[in-house]
């Protein structure tokens, strides 16, 4: 079993003087669900020890139509929530806190007289600021995606992705691909259809793009998922052939449509497709590609580098005797804040603030353009209630910080 290296340990917060604002990092958290067999069973995983850190059932212990899973902010709190979508036998989407896993949201998408299952994702269609569900229909109806909002839980759009007459099953993702700062709606031709993948404006609905995946002759269908993964500030398209076939990731770009990555998942000879999520694990500012199989093999989650496609972790989101296949999503969850902001009490001063349950040092740069600018500053911070704070003059010659902290020990 592999872990990630230093680059979850230390992760840089940074805040330029000129415009006090706030600075975030990232590092990530690693959802898995059960497909048959297990119930609607999820668990959740850090990204650099990959310790198991939650364990639940979404659904009772005795449905055998498996649970899907998605990730995102919907209820402002700073952490993400986890969506699940319950397996054919129900469609059935809750939505648990992402700090204490309480049930903050439980609908039927498509009503109760559809039990098909239903896939989920999460993204910030509408640009409020929170993550809002999207869900396509599994097999059995036609393709019919719906976004809800993550605030109130109204609906905001609701549409055939492909013709009415397909009843294979829609998938679906979320990502900005079109880079007008709100998420757009991806989404997946199920079994029996080529691999037909489609963007579909957030704001408008307006579809924006549409290509086959992989040879038009496969039609084992093809799991959705989005991230920036080439770092150009728009999220790319991240296919994974259904069953059938080895199983198969590509990339493709957000602004261009062109391929980025295409490389196998898994051992050959495997056919039991691959489901494929995206996002920030490793807290280096770019989505990193997350994998888990179909029914046929044992569960087990691959992490691939998003520049390299070298894989950089695995483990067992399940026991190795469990073979039914598993959902995986990926989430980027908030570290500790940098806050700068001119003193009330002191206009030609700024305060400086970080929390003090965090292993941080403060950092200065001139120029924060240049990497190499950056060195310790040796200062003693004045701890108030759970902040450590600082004052410095507004004009001086260091005009960027950053906090380089352990993300492991923060209590």
């Amino acid at each position: 079993m592999r872990t990630f290296l230093g680059s979850v340990l230390r992760l840089a917060l940074i805040a330029i003087v000129v415009i006090p604002h706030v600075a975030e990092a990232a590092a990530g958290r690693i959802i898995g669900g059960a497909d048959g067999g297990l119930g609607g069973h999820v668990r959740t995983f850090t990204s650099r020890s990959l310790s198991n850190t939650a364990s639940f059932f979404a659904y009772t212990p005795s449905f055998t139509g498996g649970v899907r899973v998605a990730a995102g902010d919907i209820n402002g709190d700073g952490a993400a929530d986890i969506i699940t979508g319950s397996g054919p036998g129900a469609a059935h989407v809750k939505a648990f806190s992402g700090r204490d896993n309480s049930e903050l949201r439980s609908f039927l998408a498509y009503g109760p007289s559809f039990s098909g299952g239903v896939f989920v994702a999460a993204g910030d269609v509408n640009g409020d600021g929170l993550a809002d569900i999207v869900t396509g229909t599994d097999a059995g109806a036609a393709p019919h995606v719906k976004v809800f909002d993550g605030r109130t839980g109204s609906e905001l759009h609701s549409f055939f992705a492909y013709p009415a007459t397909f009843n294979g099953g829609v998938s679906v993702a979320a990502g900005d691909i079109n880079g007008d700062g709100t998420a757009d709606i991806i989404t997946g031709a199920g079994p029996g259809a080529g691999p037909h993948v489609k963007v579909f404006s957030g704001a408008s609905g307006a579809e924006i793009r549409s290509f086959f995946a992989y040879d038009a002759s496969f039609a084992g269908g093809v799991f959705v998922a989005s991230g920036d993964i080439n770092g150009d500030g728009s999220d790319d398209v991240i296919t994974g052939s259904g069953a059938g076939a080895r199983g198969h990731v590509k990339v493709f770009d957000g602004a261009t449509g062109g391929l980025l990555h295409s490389f196998f998942a898994y051992a050959a000879g495997f056919n039991g497709g691959v489901r494929v999520a995206s996002g920030d694990v490793d807290g280096d500012g770019r989505a990193e590609i997350v994998m888990s199989p179909g029914k046929g093999t044992t569960p087990q989650v691959q992490v691939f580098d998003a520049r390299t496609t070298n894989e950089i972790a695995n483990f067992l989101a399940y026991p190795p005797t469990f073979t039914n296949g598993v959902f995986i999503a990926a989430a980027s969850v908030k570290g500790p804040k940098l806050e700068i902001r001119v003193d009330r009490a002191n206009q030609e001063m700024i305060e400086l603030q970080w929390p003090s349950a965090c292993v941080c040092e403060l950092e200065g740069n001139p120029d924060a353009t240049d990497p190499r600018g950056w060195s310790v500053l040796e200062v003693r911070p004045v701890e108030n209630g759970n902040r450590l704070g600082m004052l410095l003059p507004a004009v001086q010659k260091v005009r960027a910080f950053r906090l380089i902290c352990d993300m492991e020990a923060v209590r």
